[in-house]
């Protein structure tokens, strides 16, 4: 990735033979970069209905808030900098260059502002995103339905709003000749088709799969700026009912200097209705490998592509109301060419490779562990702290989760301090190390659909009482050689990355001792056995006492109450 770097030249000057620094005039810091995604005035397609070049207006520019079975309200996207601190849309009169306070301030109309710009988490280790995501949702005024409009966003440094001068601290970037449909507004056949992304799945037993299955529960929020990995992930659409085609473009690279084109074009898959509903559609758009690219910035765009070539007259749902007869924009608003393609919504993506980013520990569901649903995998309530019999085992899993939260195959190890000591490391690997008979730890990598490796075990057999602290990490220099390989273990692993589980080792009660405290024991630290147990009272004294109880080896034991 691309990482943008500003410099500040100092100017350095020599006076009467003494070197001095000038310091330079004050001047504010602006945003290095910012490009808008949504709307869109140039094609993102790599072929748009021919050419090159492609016809004029191919893909016609548009902001619609008809209803698309999410909200009625059109969705635009931003991608900056991040020294930036806030965006502000402005709706423009066509031809405005917003290079000045003054054509600036022609901009009356204000859209919206965003102060909560979001990097794509990419997970640990990996490199960060150079740029930041922001957007905002607009319910266009009727004023402005069938107008176009010159939309500005202003990227910014502080709250200010200077574009010019030694103070400017926003920079600039504007669609042109952006045509606005208010559905509230006019006949339904002059209305402007419109789409948002819905959830994504990156879970990959999961992408593809049709509603209805366990994998409905993998789908997560899908906003503008959010992480996806190399290797695929679907995602839902909702759209207005009279959208028939729709195609998800992808472009490469996209961010806060490049915005999408068709020269970075890589077109991208169709997608299929998954629901049609009394006014909306839902949508699947699978991603797959060969789709995304590695580790990139990029831009996902929903295109519509319902009868590719000039849309009929009268035909609710293509992308600008140029031909319909009934409440045609006027001359000055009409958007002129075929329009083959109209861009719906877009967001900021940027990929990673899978890698780990959490390990979770828990006590099996198995006796005695308590709690039939014990377990770390998705859907299990986490057991990590158990108290046990001397003499009993209990086992216990580790998951390892990716930074999108899907399960992870890695290499892990298991080590144990404290009383008791692994028992078993089940189809795992167990390694003494040390030559001592005992299992020092154990080895193995996670796997299957739910990241997931069970069925080790730890034991007390005959004491002493205490804790045993299980830790697990996850750890490349898990093999099992003698001695072992540097770095081997957990001490060097980060702490999202290792997880730790306790069993309180300890006996049943067998004997009761219940003792009065005044007079004191003869030994404080044995108050029950050494206090006193027979006493004279009058009718209204008060006594304090002590109850202890001990197993059948005279180890002091807790009890329940």
């Amino acid at each position: 990735m691309r990482k943008k770097l500003s410099s500040l030249l100092l100017g350095m000057c020599l006076v009467a033979g003494m070197l001095v620094t000038v310091a330079a005039p004050a001047s504010a810091q602006r945003p290095f970069g910012v490009q808008q995604f949504m709307p869109q005035d140039q094609f993102v397609h790599g072929n748009c209905g021919g050419g090159p070049p492609p016809p004029p207006n191919c893909e016609p520019d548009s902001l619609s808030d008809k209803f698309d079975g999410l909200d009625s309200l059109a969705h635009l996207t931003v991608v900056a900098t991040p020294e930036t601190t806030q965006v502000t849309w402005y709706a423009c009169p066509l031809g405005t260059v917003v290079t000045t306070q003054a054509a600036l301030s022609s901009c009356s109309v204000t859209i919206g502002t965003d102060t909560t710009g979001v990097a794509p988490p990419i997970g640990p280790g990996a490199s960060s995103p150079a740029d930041e995501a922001y957007d905002v949702t607009w319910d266009i005024p009727g004023s402005l339905d069938h107008q176009r409009r010159d939309i500005a966003a202003l990227a910014c440094i502080n709250t200010a709003q200077q574009v010019e001068g030694a103070n400017a601290n926003c920079r600039v970037d504007e669609e042109n000749d952006i045509f606005l449909e208010d559905a509230q507004t006019g006949a339904a056949a002059n209305q402007t088709t419109s789409a948002e992304f819905g959830p994504y799945r990156t879970m990959q037993g999961c992408i593809g799969l049709a509603p209805g299955s366990t994998c409905d529960a993998a789908r997560k929020p899908f906003p503008h700026g959010s992480p996806v990995p190399n290797d695929g992930f679907d995602f839902q659409v909702f759209t207005s009912d009279d959208l028939t085609a729709l195609v998800a473009i992808v472009n490469e690279d996209a961010d806060a200097t490049t915005e999408p084109a068709g020269a970075n074009s890589l077109n991208g898959p169709p997608c299929n209705v998954e629901q049609t509903f009394t006014n909306f559609k839902r949508w699947l758009c699978i991603m797959n490998d060969a789709n995304i690219p590695d580790d990139a910035e990029m831009a996902i765009n929903l295109v519509d592509a319902t009868n590719m070539g000039t849309k009929p007259e009268g035909s609710g749902g293509y992308c600008n109301s140029q031909n319909n007869p009934s409440s045609a924009p006027s001359a000055q608003n009409t958007v002129q060419g075929a329009h083959d393609f109209c861009i719906l919504d877009a967001h900021y993506v940027v990929s990673s490779v899978r890698q780990p980013a959490r390990v979770l520990q828990s006590f099996g569901a198995n006796p005695p562990s308590p709690g039939a649903n014990a377990g770390c995998f998705p859907g299990a309530t986490p057991d990590t702290d158990e108290t046990s019999e001397l003499g009993t085992q209990e086992d216990f899993m580790i998951c390892m989760l990716d930074q999108f939260n899907d399960p992870f195959s890695g290499q892990w190890t298991e080590e144990t301090a404290g009383a008791g000591q692994i028992a078993d490391c089940g189809p795992y690997t167990a390694h003494d190390h040390n030559g001592d008979g005992v299992i020092d730890d154990c080895h193995g990598a996670t796997g299957g659909a739910l990241g997931t490796s069970a069925n080790m075990t730890v034991a007390n057999p005959v004491g002493p009482v205490g804790d045993q602290v299980i830790t697990s990490c996850f750890d490349p220099q898990n093999q099992a050689v003698n001695p072992p390989p540097p770095n081997h273990g957990c001490a060097d692993a980060p702490a999202n990355l290792k997880a730790t589980i306790t069993v309180h080792w300890g006996t049943t009660a067998t004997e009761v001792f219940l003792t009065y405290n005044n007079p004191a024991p003869s030994n404080a630290s044995d108050p029950c056995r050494t206090g006193t147990t027979f006493k004279a009272n009058e009718v209204g004294d008060h006594d304090d006492i002590t109850v202890c109880t001990f197993d059948s080896s005279g180890n002091r034991v807790p009890t329940d109450t």
